[in-house]
């Protein structure tokens, strides 16, 4: 049973949908650097893998403005990130680096940012 893909080479074409940790107010979110190149494969491997999760939202795909560092920003509305995911991003090669956010959705502003 597939679980988890552990890499992109395999053929699991989604993440099952899993029970989340609730986090009411919050979209809690990932911004992945990687490599320009692969910006277009990896896009479509999360829109395959978060299909059918309307909570998982591919924010922003694109290039850094400085460097010409590919990124995408994933977050999770109202739930917390899967941890299992993180997982995932830590031991893939194409994932050159990543961080966590959370965001106050009750403050649709932003102000204090």
């Amino acid at each position: 049973m597939n679980v988890v893909p552990y890499s992109f080479d395999s053929d699991v074409q989604y993440m099952p949908s899993i029970q989340m940790q609730s986090a009411p107010g919050q979209a809690q979110g990932v911004y992945i650097v990687l490599h320009p190149d692969t910006i277009d494969e990896i896009e479509d491997k999360m829109q395959q893998w978060f299909e059918g999760r309307p909570q998982i939202q591919i924010v922003d795909v694109g290039t850094s403005d400085k460097q010409g560092l590919g990124f995408i920003i994933l977050e999770w509305m109202e739930c917390a990130v899967d941890p299992l995911f993180l997982a995932f991003l830590r031991t893939e090669a194409w994932a050159g680096d990543y961080t966590t956010y959370i965001r106050n959705l009750n403050n649709l502003n932003n102000e204090g940012i």
